[in-house]
């Protein structure tokens, strides 16, 4: 992203060479054709503020509703950060997109950041408006690998198909670029090294520019990542190959291909955090250790199997039920029995333990201007996952993922007298294919003794992944979705003064299953599934734009891998709804240099379970309030706050692995084992969703001065439950974080900062389930050091 300007009525700003968004708006000025290379040396702009970060958001945006707008004309909460933003704020995954957006905080998937919640449900993930596999904790989103990230609070557009009512996060790549390259002069690019604490070790490439192939012109774009870093956790690391590349091609003044692709190669742990946990761990760090009185590993090999704890009568107990006072096989050895103080760092991670994930993903676009109000575009989709984990706590999985899209999109464009006319017609077709493999019948949090090295014989579970026949594979299952609709939005505006956006969408879902653990069991259904949304919003003069909204959602339940379970095949219970309604004022103000938005929401989604694992079934309420501000050439601020409350719904019983917080029984009887309880038998509040602040604030500023600029920012977390037991109480949190660039000539070095004031915090570990067993412990105060050098221009 070149520099950008914004008018205000004094001061002179200066555009460099180099500046490919004013090379491309000057290219019909100069009467030059499209596609010829332009290189603009200086440019003098009288009036004008420098907003090099991309706070303000006033280009285009067509991941919203699938029209392309501005967010200040769209009647939707949403925010576009820039990759110049992510790397002023030292954005390292999706967690830390809380910094720049209301309405977005994540509980921990076991220490893996794929997804987003977003309003307090699980969202999807889109890359250039196409959905991609979920990913809840199957690999790290590389955030760091885009140009920019759109968050859209509130379902998606009729024309992107089926999706969740609380949101979603589309990404745009850094090799979207090709489109610019045409523009270029020559071939231009940067490299990036970066260090940080505890091993952090990056690699980054990209380059780009101009190509010819025979009478064609052409840009491209590649980038590249490598990380090879280890962790502040014990046994944790980090090591990622990430290879992007687009080509955009002008085969005639009307007929354009742009073709691509995102190759992601992953290898690391999952993140247990702490268990045993307790008011006090969370408090003082004091933990309760000792190793399990009985060993299981009666055959000698290191590992426990399934089949031994089968014949030594189990290690799972459903409280009030079940008591593990007279059972032996759940009881700490009484001479290992301690309290000591414990390390964020030591957390439940074997050396064993790992992930693998190779994910691939390729486009390719053919846009045809059939005439000066139609439009027609071909969106070719391919999106593959192939993943394993292992962890010797008792869990491991072998997932495998593919997803084919094709949709058609009609686009008319029209002016009126009484103002504007852009329709969108988008029939699709969809395919998708899930294996899906896990044993969690063997699944024992609390056995392990965090203050060991490493795992033992005692402890170590044998997986299904290494041994399917003594540990049998709880779930084994296959689906495919075969998912034909269409979509229908309609845009119009009237005198310049009121905006109405309507959409209607209709999917067919032809699903089939197979449960292979159940007998080979083959069942299939087929779902109808309507969704349409409204929305009007008002220009009132002064910069501001009032709205409403007001939609409802097909919503198609899925796991881990995107793959429907086989039993909600089976019993038709596959497909929900969801609603939302939201209202709402934008404004750009001060000639542009300030933009304001404030939200209220209320979303539900109606569910037959609250338990599903990538769709939780939530009501929410909330308010939002976003402000982005560029004070002058030197000075800019963004604040986000969210007021939100999220309950289950409905309010059932919840299922869930308790503590001996909550079950009243002696910790040293119980760590042996897994005691399983429902939330409502031991207390609780079934309610309200464990884990998500009920208030967020993040305020942030930015000076530059000369050839430097900081950056300082505050985000403040409200406390919140571990889980749904509510027993355990984590702590609000203030965390504060800085960065000091310098840049001249090829070269820029930034020095970053996170949790500087040291806080010690926590993030809810999966707490629908198992929140009140386990929790994570987050990093302390971190640094890192960025040096990039830029070529070409």
């Amino acid at each position: 992203m070149g520099l950008r300007h914004i008018e205000r009525p004094w001061g002179i700003g200066r555009m460099r060479s180099g500046c490919c968004l004013a090379a491309t708006l000057l290219v019909p000025v100069l009467g030059q054709a499209q596609g010829s290379s332009v290189m603009i040396d200086e440019i003098v702009v009288t009036g004008e503020v420098v907003d090099r970060l991309g706070i303000i958001p006033d280009e285009e945006v067509d991941s919203i509703f699938g029209s392309s707008r501005s967010l200040l004309e769209t009647p939707r909460s949403a925010t576009m950060i820039s990759s110049e933003l992510l790397e002023q704020y030292n954005a390292q995954d999706i967690n830390d997109l809380v910094r720049f957006s209301p309405g977005v905080y994540t509980s921990s998937f076991f220490g893996v950041a794929g997804n987003l919640d977003v309003r307090g449900s699980p969202g999807d993930n889109y890359f250039r408006g196409m959905k991609r596999i979920e990913n809840p904790g199957n690999f790290p989103t590389p955030i760091g690998a885009s140009d920019r990230v759109d968050i859209v609070r509130g379902p998606s557009s009729p024309v992107y198909g089926p999706g969740k009512v609380g949101g979603y996060l589309n990404f745009v790549p850094k090799s979207a670029r090709a489109d610019t390259g045409r523009f270029m002069r020559g071939t231009r690019g940067s490299a990036t090294g970066t260090w940080g604490s505890h091993g952090k070790r990056v690699a980054a490439a990209e380059f780009g520019g101009p190509m010819t192939v025979g009478d064609t012109d052409a840009g491209y774009y590649v980038y590249g990542l490598f990380e090879d870093s280890s962790s502040y956790y014990r046994h944790n690391f980090q090591d990622q190959l990430i290879l992007q590349s687009t080509f955009d091609f002008d085969l005639t003044e009307t007929l354009n291909v742009t073709v691509g692709q995102q190759y992601h190669n992953f290898k690391g742990t999952e993140n247990a955090g702490w268990n045993r946990i307790s008011q006090r761990l969370i408090d003082d760090g004091i933990y309760l250790a000792g190793s399990p009185l009985v060993s299981l590993d009666t055959d000698g090999d290191g590992f426990i199997s399934g089949q031994e704890v089968l014949a030594a009568g189990g290690l799972f107990l459903f409280h009030p039920f079940g008591s593990p006072v007279d059972n032996p096989l759940f009881h700490l050895d009484p001479d290992t029995v301690r309290e000591v103080e414990i390390s964020r760092k030591q957390v439940l991670i074997d050396d064993i333990d790992r992930i693998k994930s190779h994910s691939f993903a390729f486009f390719a676009d053919l846009e045809w201007e059939a005439s000066e109000q139609i439009t027609v575009t071909n969106k070719f989709f391919l999106d593959y996952l192939d993943r394993d984990k292992r962890a010797s706590y008792g869990f491991s999985q072998d997932n495998q993922g593919l997803s084919i899209e094709n949709k058609i999109l009609v686009q008319f464009s029209q002016e009126y007298d009484w103002g504007s006319l852009d329709a969108s017609l988008a029939p699709s077709y969809r395919y998708y294919r899930a294996t899906d493999r896990g044993d969690f019948d063997f699944e024992y949090f609390d056995r392990r003794d965090l203050t060991l090295p490493r795992g033992t014989p005692g402890d170590r579970i044998l997986t299904s992944l290494q041994d399917p026949v003594r540990t049998p594979w709880t779930a084994d299952e296959r689906s495919t979705l075969h998912n034909p609709g269409v979509g229908l939005l309609v845009d119009a505006e009237f005198y310049d003064r009121a905006f109405i956006i309507l959409g209607w969408r209709y999917d067919w879902l032809d699903l089939k299953s197979l449960a292979r653990h159940d007998n080979d069991r083959r069942d299939s259904k087929t779902f109808k599934a309507p969704s349409w949304s409204a929305s009007l919003s008002v220009d009132i003069g002064g910069g501001l734009r009032p709205y409403v909204t007001w939609a409802e959602q097909s919503t198609l339940i899925t796991n881990q891998t995107g793959g429907v379970p086989a039993n909600l095949v089976r019993d038709g219970d596959a497909l929900d709804d969801s609603e939302l309604r939201e209202v709402g004022i934008k404004g750009l103000l001060f000639d542009g240099r300030v933009y304001v938005t404030a939200a209220h929401y209320e979303q539900k989604r109606s569910s037959f379970s609250a338990q599903t694992l990538t769709v939780l079934a939530t009501e929410s309420k909330g308010q939002e309030l976003e402000l982005r501000w560029v004070v002058n050439d030197e000075l800019s601020i963004t604040g986000a706050a969210t007021w939100q409350t999220t309950k289950y719904n409905p309010v059932t019983d919840r299922f869930i692995f308790a503590s001996p917080a909550l079950t009243g029984l002696p910790p040293e009887l119980s760590y042996g084992g897994t005691i399983g309880s429902t939330v409502g038998l031991v207390g609780g509040d079934a309610e309200k969703r464990a884990g998500v602040p009920e208030f967020l604030l993040s305020i942030f500023a930015n000076y530059e001065l000369r050839d430097w600029d900081f950056s300082l920012g505050v985000t403040q977390q409200d406390s919140v439950d571990s889980g749904v037991g509510g027993a355990v109480r984590l702590p609000s949190a203030t965390l504060v974080t800085a960065s000091a660039g310098w840049s001249r000539g090829p070269w820029r070095l930034q020095a970053s900062g996170t949790n500087l004031l040291n806080e010690r915090y926590f993030r809810g570990l999966f707490p629908d389930i198992f929140g009140d067993s386990v929790v994570f412990p987050e990093r302390p105060r971190s640094f890192e050091l960025r040096a990039t050098y830029a070529f070409g221009g």
